[in-house]
């Protein structure tokens, strides 16, 4: 998980409840899964829009034979 371990998470929940406090740090999670679900979807919708206008470019390019026929 992006070289980070139990120990690194622990320590950055520690300190985001240091800085936050209890009654924030809920709502900051809150919102970071908000924001991270939000980028996933634009993340999806943009890479549906490039992969649909790659099959139409290659939908509108010429077939060519992959090898000459014999004869």
């Amino acid at each position: 998980m992006l070289g980070v371990g139990i120990f690194e998470l622990l320590m950055i929940f520690v300190v985001a409840l240091l800085v936050l406090g209890p009654d924030q740090l809920p709502k900051a999670a809150r919102a970071l899964a908000k924001m991270l679900f939000e980028l996933r979807k634009v993340s999806e919708d943009l890479r549906l829009t490039v992969m649909g206008a790659q099959h139409e470019v290659n939908d509108g390019l010429p077939k060519l034979p992959l090898h000459d026929p014999p004869g």
